[in-house]
């Protein structure tokens, strides 16, 4: 894994040379930003700077900056920053089983720095440890997948997302990349294709499952077939806001009113609002019509 390096113009600098900036992690004080507030030219580089002392820094991204005049960018010198060799991932699941499994299978080639069982955990923990890959089940308690990995990508523009579930219906693959994900990988086929696709989309690749790609080409080709006449059309509740996904997903997990209002920081009656407007929209009628939508719709799952 090679520096992201950036070369930025500054108009006033304290004098014509080559300054620096670093995104770094270490294991003792988590992911700080290194600024130089009375900036070293280049030419001392980073071993004379603050970085020397930290043995187990790791850079991700370097931005070099030069004034107007300067020589061309010393390409040479990014590489005497220590870098980690292996990508950090944080996976969401809330089965056990399947995540330890899963924590098994990626821990010979990379490092885990988490699992979490739910999507607000997965948005949390992500803000908090700065992994390179994230890999998320899309039903997953609180918050779904796939509105987590929207809050991602938007914190986030550069995390890659893998999508790792048992829905293979094409509505949920298209609202997946709709949302930034890079890769989308069925359980049933985890042991053969995770690490390929993590291989893939830290490439800049995607990846999609062979039995995903067959089923967007059979939707493709025979569109009429996609639903059956009458059935809950699966397509992740796209006709309803963010917010509204998020109260109808709580609203079908059981939860009261109030307790939904605190989990969203929101008043009682703003819930209630969002409540009223999600039962005219879906045209329902009662609790359990839209828990029956919810789970249809991959908001929430019963285990």
């Amino acid at each position: 894994m090679k520096p992201n390096v950036t070369v930025t113009a500054l108009s006033s600098p304290p004098s014509v040379g080559w300054y620096w900036d670093a995104l770094y992690r270490s294991a003792d004080s988590g992911t700080q930003f290194l600024r130089d507030k009375a900036p070293y030219p280049l030419v001392e580089t980073l071993a004379l700077a603050s970085v020397r002392p930290l043995e187990t820094v790791y850079i991700s991204q370097v931005h070099f900056f030069h004034t107007p005049g300067a020589l061309a960018f010393p390409l040479h010198l990014a590489r005497v920053h220590p870098m980690s060799d292996t990508y950090r991932i944080l996976l969401a699941d809330d089965h056990v089983l399947v995540a330890e499994g899963i924590q098994k299978l990626l821990e010979p080639e990379y490092e885990l720095v988490g699992i979490v069982a739910d999507g607000r955990s997965l948005v949390a923990a992500a803000a908090k440890l700065q992994p390179d890959i994230v890999v998320v089940d899309i039903s997953l308690p609180l918050l779904n997948g796939l509105d987590a990995s929207q809050q991602l990508k938007k914190n986030n523009p550069n995390l890659k997302i893998i999508v790792l579930t048992m829905h293979s219906e094409p509505n949920f693959v298209t609202q997946a990349f709709r949302v930034g994900v890079s890769g989308y990988v069925l359980k049933q086929s985890v042991g053969s294709e995770l690490v390929q696709a993590i291989r893939e989309v830290v490439k800049g690749r995607t990846f999609v499952s062979p039995m995903v790609a067959q089923s967007l080409v059979d939707q493709a080709v025979n569109p009429a077939t996609a639903s059956a006449p009458g059935e809950v059309k699966v397509g992740f509740a796209q006709t309803l806001s963010a917010r509204q996904r998020e109260v109808l997903q709580l609203v079908a997990e059981g939860k009261a009113t109030k307790e939904i209002a605190s989990i969203l920081n929101v008043s009682v009656k703003t819930v209630e609002f969002h409540k009223t407007r999600i039962m005219k929209e879906l045209r329902l009628r009662t609790a359990a019509e839209l828990t029956k939508y919810a789970i249809a719709a991959g908001l929430t799952s019963i285990h």
